[in-house]
């Protein structure tokens, strides 16, 4: 009656099945890797040769194929009005694809909160951990193109550092 348990499991298995496109872009060729020659005639009329790059059989851009979360929170009574609340929070996520060239990878991490307090009806104190394994991989990031090389650059962002307080 006090104790509340949540999981949830996610399986992905994601594919690209028709994403096929023509370009003359090096860069699209090279990230791509095959090159279908073909040749369109462009607004004017004029024939224009193209490549037709395909990324059938990619992995849907950031979408881990496994994902799996669990909770649980529980609320004890220790005097008429105030409880202890206990609560626990877990994630992974596997790993993925940054982009949908599938070309660079972010690893899986695991996240843990803990919250471990006492309220009542008119005041609470809830003291906190998030991160609490410190889990320090790239959670996210994006790829741009980089004016100063002219090739290609990554902004990965690491998570927040264990992180303590009281509410």
């Amino acid at each position: 009656e006090n104790l509340n348990i949540n999981a949830a499991y996610t399986y992905l298995d994601t594919e690209y099945t028709n994403f096929v496109f023509s370009t003359q872009s090096g860069n699209d060729i090279t990230r791509g890797g095959n090159c279908t020659p073909i040749t369109q005639n462009s607004a004017n009329g004029t024939p224009v040769d193209l490549c037709e790059v395909s990324l059938n059989g990619h992995q849907l851009e950031r979408q881990p194929k496994h994902g799996f979360t669990v909770g649980a929170n529980a609320n004890f009574a220790v005097t008429d009005t105030m409880d202890v609340i206990a609560e626990v929070a877990a994630q992974y996520q596997g790993t993925r694809f940054l982009t949908h060239w599938n070309r660079w990878t972010l690893p899986s991490y695991v996240n843990v909160d803990v919250r471990l307090g006492v309220e009542s009806d008119d005041w609470s104190i809830i003291p906190y951990a998030d991160n609490v394994f410190k889990d320090t991989k790239v959670r996210s990031g994006q790829e741009n193109f980089d004016l100063f090389t002219f090739g290609t650059a990554l902004n990965l962002f690491a998570p927040d550092d264990r992180q303590l307080g009281i509410r």
